[in-house]
């Protein structure tokens, strides 16, 4: 039953409503927000390229 288990963990536990994700407030996304513009530039400096899902979710 791992479809019971994923829509339980979705939800909050007082209300039973659906709680949505916000990413933008964890570590890791802020971590990547800030190291981001300099990873790219290094990036582009050596002729690459990121994919450009990357690229448009951190611009």
């Amino acid at each position: 039953m791992p479809h019971v288990a994923a829509r339980t963990a979705s939800r909050d536990r007082d209300t039973g409503r659906y709680q949505s994700h916000r990413p933008e407030q964890t570590l890791l996304y802020q971590i990547v927000d800030e190291y981001y513009p300099a990873f790219a530039a290094l990036m582009a400096e050596q002729g690459k390229e990121l994919p450009g899902y990357v690229q448009r979710e951190f611009e």
